[in-house]
């Protein structure tokens, strides 16, 4: 959608979800692709975590409806495709997450659906295979 707040883009990075990053520099996103290989798909730049604070979040929801954020999503077929048969299910939790007043949270606890803002991120050649197959490793890279 091509959002932005304060000239940022929004993203939900999961190892920003319950310890407090305040700003990394460079961040790169892996996926495990099956078979013990692990690609590494992006990197964003300029990475810094939403602060946990109700006004902050509330802001940013604001920005976010002003730009029928919600209808997107409920109208998204790359959402549908990816949820298929899970899809209402999928939309009403994507929604309760929408709604929820904190960005830091433990385990299934409801939480904002962005936790960061970044200034540019470049998409990698799929090919690109990183030397360890063990996404759980990848961790120490960011502690």
């Amino acid at each position: 959608m091509g959002i932005e707040f304060e000239n940022k883009k929004l993203a939900y990075i999961p190892s920003f979800s319950e310890k407090v990053r305040p700003y990394q520099a460079e961040l790169e996103l892996f996926y495990n692709a099956g078979n013990n290989v692990t690609m590494h798909y992006a990197t964003l730049f300029g990475v810094q975590q939403i602060e946990n604070n109700e006004e902050r979040i509330e802001a940013i929801r604001n920005r976010l409806n002003d730009e029928n954020f919600i209808s997107w999503v409920e109208n998204n077929q790359e959402f549908n495709d990816n949820y298929g048969g899970l899809f209402d299910s999928a939309k009403r939790e994507y929604i309760n997450f929408f709604k929820s007043t904190r960005v830091i949270a433990h385990g299934h606890e409801d939480r904002f659906v962005f936790n960061v803002l970044y200034e540019k991120v470049i998409f990698h050649n799929i090919e690109i295979q990183v030397p360890w197959a063990n996404l759980k490793r990848a961790r120490h890279l960011y502690r």
